[in-house]
C-alpha cells in the first residue's frame, strides 16, 4: 500500500494511477472511465474542494496531450472561474 501526503506531485500521481485504473478495467472507454473515477474521488478528502466533472476532464486533457496538471487552477475548484485570458473549450 502507498501513503500519500497533500503535495500536489502526490495528488496527481494518485490522480493518474486512479484514471489509468479505471481505463483499463472498463475497456478503454473514457466515458464509462469519467463516471467510476468522479465516484471514486469521492473517497478522497483531499480532493473535497475540486469539482470533480473538471478534475477528471482536466486530468483526462493532461494525460491525452502529455501535459503537466496543474491542481492550483482556480478553474478547477467547486464554484472557481476560469484565469483571465484563459481558453476553455467546450465539448
Amino acid at each position: 500500500m502507498t501513503v500519500y501526503d497533500n503535495s500536489e506531485a502526490d495528488q496527481v500521481g494518485l490522480l493518474g494511477a486512479i484514471y489509468g485504473e479505471y481505463f483499463r478495467r472498463n475497456g478503454h472507454d473514457r466515458l464509462v472511465t469519467r463516471e467510476k473515477v468522479k465516484q471514486a474521488l469521492e473517497n478522497y478528502r483531499v480532493f473535497d474542494r475540486h469539482d470533480k466533472d473538471r478534475l477528471v476532464r482536466h486530468i483526462e486533457e493532461c494525460l491525452s496531450t502529455a501535459a503537466k496538471p496543474d491542481l492550483q487552477n482556480p478553474y478547477l475548484l467547486k464554484g472557481g472561474q476560469p484565469r483571465p485570458l484563459e481558453k476553455r473549450y467546450q465539448r
